[in-house]
């Protein structure tokens, strides 16, 4: 019984430490007001500068603007009451046909100028 706790434990911090290593999806380059950044790693007020991780939730207060530069050179714009989710963006830096990235818009108001990715 204590092998399969321990082991089970090693996995699941190997899972986080895994999660805590993953490259980031992109960055607030712009923050104007509060926006809060939610996921694995927790919940946070958004500073500029700050990285966004795939799976993670990026929502805008209202009066509030933000805009979030992706790693393949896409710039997403966020108004105020604004949110949305990062579901999925890989970017290896390259056009290989591994590339993919999902942004859902769960509320308001989204401009988004495409990188790599979207052309």
């Amino acid at each position: 019984m204590r092998s399969w706790l321990r082991t089970a434990c090693l996995a699941a911090a190997l899972t986080f430490c895994a999660g805590a290593l993953a490259e980031p999806a992109g960055k607030i380059v712009y923050l104007d007001g509060l926006a809060l950044i939610s996921g694995a790693r927790g919940g946070r007020e958004a500073v500029e500068g700050d990285t966004v991780d795939e799976g993670d939730t990026v929502r805008v207060a209202r009066g509030a603007g933000a805009q979030v530069l992706m790693t393949d050179g896409t710039t997403l714009r966020l108004r105020g009451g604004s949110e949305i989710r990062i579901s999925s963006h890989k970017w290896s830096g390259a056009e290989d046909g591994s590339e993919e990235s999902v942004i859902e818009l769960l509320r308001g108001w989204l401009r988004s100028v495409t990188g790599s990715i979207g052309r």
